[in-house]
């Protein structure tokens, strides 16, 4: 039997976050993707639109 290993890419857009910052709004929807989906997502994972 041979191993198998894989990188699932998958996007969520719309995350619509008050904060003082960047920085506060990443750490904001690292919290609330690990309460809602159990997903521990790292800085480098987080795309921010700043409009």
């Amino acid at each position: 039997m041979k191993e198998y290993t894989s990188v699932i890419t998958i996007k969520f857009g719309g995350n619509n976050i008050e904060a003082s910052n960047k920085e506060e709004y990443i750490e904001l929807i690292k919290e609330r993707f690990y309460e809602d989906y159990g997903i521990n997502l790292i800085n480098e994972e987080i795309e921010v639109d700043e409009d």
